[in-house]
């Protein structure tokens, strides 16, 4: 489509008309047969596509230029992504592979935290996760300030080579305990940057109400997918990631995940012994993949608020209401939904917990 139809399909309003009737037919899903009849379920549907709408404006158009790119915070308390990890601050910015960056500011205090560097959008294709940076391994200054460069020639010190098709730059902190740790500060600019950025264009709307749309339809379909396969097998671990999320998650990531399915007086009781690793923690998520709502329940324990047995094996027991023990996750009144785990950090030994369905009455206290 030339330049000239684009813009005719912009101005008309043909575009947005297009975009209206893709919104229409992402509702759908969330009537889709493999939702079942759970009101919850359903009800949190609807609002997980207003979020991706957020999603999808924000980042496809208000941080959509990688030629004056802007490091924001995309996956939240409000706005939730395939599994996201509630401990987790994420920034990412928009990149092109043919240019070169500098990001720069103070590291914080997270346990653990990565540089990625993307070559295509996530649901959208391409290639995934191409280059990855562990924290630990930058070089920084006795105040903790560093610099880091991305593509363009090599350089000494800091620097994340980039193959032409990269696409995005994705950073996260995982913070064990928020009330404590402060998060990095920082910026990235392009190298070769001069003055502020064009004028806004059809060109630029157009695709953005394309891949937005693109987006809602493709993220929801999967989130349901996934959730739809796991639900297949109740109250025990059962491993499958699509293969879009699988090629973009970080390499130093090894995640579980388990399908709850729970009567009223009912737990899932999760053994394990979590293997020396940077960080780990478990979080519950909804149908939609979306972890639950951390401002009121507690939904997730990880290596800084889980309690161990005395012989370093831990005991997480999941329920609809307190069993009296120090590590219940509330599913805050959600009869079904995932369990997922994470070890995180290079050459972690993987382990698989153990999953058992009891009666509430059964849950014994930590030794």
């Amino acid at each position: 489509m030339s330049n000239d139809e684009v813009r005719d399909r912009v101005l008309s309003g043909e575009a947005w008309s297009e975009f209206c009737r893709a919104l229409e037919a992402a509702g759908q899903k969330v009537l889709d047969t493999r939702v079942g009849n759970d009101e919850l379920d359903r009800v949190e549907g609807y609002r997980l596509l207003t979020r991706f709408l957020r999603y999808g404006l924000e980042g496809f158009l208000e941080y959509a230029d990688p030629l004056t790119p802007e490091l924001h915070c995309a996956t939240h308390e409000t706005i939730k992504i395939i599994m996201e990890n509630p401990d987790s601050l994420y920034l990412g910015a928009r990149i092109d592979g043919n240019h070169c960056y500098r990001i720069w500011g103070t590291l914080g205090t997270a346990s653990w935290m990565s540089f990625n560097i993307h070559a295509g959008a996530f649901g959208g294709g391409g290639r995934g996760t191409v280059a990855v940076l562990d924290a630990k391994d930058l070089e920084v200054e006795s105040d903790r300030s560093f610099e880091l460069f991305l593509g363009g020639p090599e350089r000494e010190g800091n620097w994340i080579p980039m193959p032409p098709d990269a696409s995005s730059v994705v950073m996260r902190q995982n913070l064990a305990d928020r009330t404590k740790e402060v998060p990095c500060e920082l910026q990235i600019e392009r190298i070769d940057a001069k003055g502020p950025p064009a004028p806004l264009t059809a060109e630029r709307v157009d695709l953005a109400l394309k891949m937005t749309a693109g987006f809602m339809s493709g993220i929801t379909e999967m989130a349901l997918s996934w959730s739809s396969f796991l639900e297949q097998y109740p109250n025990s671990f059962a491993d499958s990631i699509p293969p879009a999320a699988e090629i973009f998650r970080d390499p130093n990531i090894l995640f579980h995940v388990a399908w709850f399915d729970l009567a009223n007086d009912e737990a899932l009781v999760i053994d394990v012994v979590p293997p020396k690793c940077d960080y780990w923690m478990f979080v519950l998520h909804n149908r939609w993949l979306e972890s639950l709502d951390y401002r009121y329940h507690r939904i997730s324990l990880n290596d800084s608020s889980a309690v161990l047995e005395s012989d370093g094996s831990l005991r997480v027991v999941v329920a609809h209401r307190d069993p009296g023990h120090l590590n219940w996750l509330d599913t805050a009144g959600h009869l079904q939904g995932t369990l997922g785990v994470r070890w995180v950090g290079a050459d972690v030994a993987d382990v698989v917990p153990s999953a058992k369905r009891v009666n509430i009455k059964d849950v014994t206290s930590i030794s």
